[in-house]
């Protein structure tokens, strides 16, 4: 619409203030993905208790409530004021808006009258898949127009008021999901982003009740630089004996094992089956999950034997979720021989100290893949040795691997000339990785101050009491994605996210629902692991036999 044919007292938010930076080559790859339809929002979500926030389903009301702790989101953190230009490009750029208009980002979603609302809080009552519908509905949306809007938004899913007393206020709760591009940040920038809200909640709203501000939808952008791109002021280097392996396999051995075959001189030797999911198709993907709910009791029993082994969560997760894996699909007679997998680290412990923007609190794109192939699925229990060697292993790895910004992988997203190019190639092929896990770790609200500990035991503040991580299928990436993120003293979620009608497991009419139920067996798996690396189990085998 042209300016002079907008309605009146309208505010063109994307009015561009002036160009920012080009974006780096991670940024350039999430650019190019998205604009080709192949990738959704990126979601973190957090169960807030806000007293006195308004419950029903007009958005005004909430923009008016979170206005001013939204503005100062995006004071903080400049690439919540961003857009693209020339997304479809080989050379887009960041560029920054004048103001933010919030009614443009902020989308309160009402349940529907026959859910059970209750049952959120629970997983036997359908909690759990409310979430996932809630998810899935996120995931298949889009941006509108990454020119003109910044790409994120913040869904609002008011929850009903807990049980009060006569000497208690009434606590609302809602479930406040972050979506975002991922070219604006990954799942740590989600983090942050929940941090630097729930503190501004309770800073501009100390002694409550929360009250609602008379204010226009309108926000200022940040005044702040954005930060550089991780692989720009911080190259990430490249030894000779990284690439040799690579360069090796693309620009020799792959062609001349091709031209060998056309020449009818060179008979393929069978090669056994490793699982990455179907190839992509053309489609445009649609999101399928499921949720994993890990009580804090069962995640602490797991962890304490864990640390006798020398292992971490993530290690331990991603070889409990193999192993289940495995089971799976084999019981679905889909033998395979290995799987790759890809396992999510963040870079920002690597950062060296810099006078650049760019720092450990930064929302950005900050990571890189620790890649793995696994021939053996051993089953986990408190004593099996091969399982924990091989969680060991992997702890030991992952720590090597995220503690320094050499010889990563996506340094080598340097030497595509094309991103779009290079991602719409990858369709109707055999997939890279067959799994990819991502663990954000440990989400701790905290406190600014020693006296916000006094005002949350009083109920006058606002606080999160569960947080989960989910990424959208990825039409040229890993087959299934697990993402995990666990809130300090809380529960673990762990959210299971494939391309629906994309695992290959059959069941033609009723795909969907057999994926649902082989994914929702392999979470059951993992849950059964972690209890029985615990000592849970045997618990409970001991109590019934007494």
């Amino acid at each position: 619409m042209a300016p002079e044919n907008r309605p009146k007292g309208t505010l063109k938010e994307s009015t561009p203030e002036f160009e920012l930076r080009e974006p780096g080559y991670n940024e350039l790859r999430c650019i190019a993905r998205d604009s080709l339809g192949f990738y959704g929002p990126v979601v973190v979500a957090a169960t807030y208790t806000i007293p006195h926030l308004p419950s029903g389903g007009d958005t005004s009301e909430y923009i008016k409530a979170l206005c001013e702790p939204l503005s100062v989101c995006v004071q903080e953190h400049p690439i919540l004021s961003t857009v693209i230009h020339g997304e479809a490009t080989k050379t887009p750029q960041f560029r920054r808006v004048q103001q933010v208009d919030l009614a443009k980002h902020v989308k309160v979603k009402i349940l529907d009258a026959d859910t059970e609302l209750t049952g959120l809080e629970t997983q036997v009552k359908g909690g759990s898949r409310f979430i996932e519908r809630a998810l899935e509905a996120i995931h298949s949306s889009n941006f509108d127009d990454v020119s003109e809007v910044p790409p994120w938004r913040l869904y609002i899913f008011p929850l009903p008021p807990t049980a009060k007393s006569d000497n208690q206020q009434s606590t609302t709760q809602h479930l406040f999901a972050y979506a975002f591009a991922h070219s604006h940040g990954d799942g740590r920038s989600g983090l942050i982003f929940h941090q630097t809200l729930l503190n501004a909640i309770n800073s501009l709203q100390p002694d409550g009740p929360f009250q609602a501000k008379e204010t226009v939808n309108i926000c200022p952008s940040s005044s702040k630089p954005l930060p550089p791109a991780l692989d720009k002021p911080h190259p990430l280097p490249l030894s000779l004996t990284f690439l040799l392996p690579i360069l090796l396999t693309e620009l020799l051995l792959k062609p001349l094992s091709l031209w060998l075959n056309s020449k009818g001189l060179l008979t393929p030797t069978p090669q056994p089956p490793t699982w990455t999911a179907t190839p992509p198709s053309p489609t445009l993907p649609k999101t399928s999950t499921t949720l994993l709910i890990i009580p804090p009791s069962t995640l602490t029993s797991a962890l304490s034997t864990s640390r006798t082994h020398s292992t971490k969560l993530t290690a331990l997760l991603h070889h409990l979720l193999t192993h289940s894996l495995h089971t799976q699909l084999s019981s679905l007679s889909i033998p395979f021989a290995s799987l790759t997998t890809a396992i999510s680290i963040d870079l920002r412990a690597a950062l060296p100290p810099s006078p650049s923007s760019l720092s450990s609190n930064s929302m950005g794109v900050m990571v890189s893949t620790y890649p793995s192939t696994l021939s053996t699925f051993p089953s986990p229990s408190a004593s099996a040795a091969e399982f924990w060697e091989q969680a060991q292993n992997t702890t030991r790895n992952l720590a090597r691997a995220s503690s320094t910004l050499r010889d990563q992988p996506t340094g080598l997203l340097r030497y595509i000339s094309d991103m779009r190019a290079w991602h719409a190639g990858k369709i109707g092929k055999v997939r890279e990785t067959g799994v990819e896990v991502s663990n954000l770790g440990v989400f701790d609200p905290g406190s600014k101050d020693g006296d916000k500990a006094e005002v949350l035991e009083e109920g006058k503040a606002a606080r999160i009491e569960r947080i989960l991580f989910a990424q959208p299928a990825d039409k040229t990436g890993a087959g299934v994605s697990f993402n995990v993120a666990s809130l300090k003293g809380g529960e673990c979620c762990v959210v299971a996210a494939w391309e629906r009608g994309g695992l290959g497991v059959g069941g033609g009419e009723e795909e969907v629902e057999v994926e649902k139920a082989v994914m929702r067996r392999v979470l059951d798996g993992v849950d059964e692991g972690l209890r029985g690396v615990g000592g849970e189990q045997q618990e409970e085998e001991e109590e019934g036999l007494r």
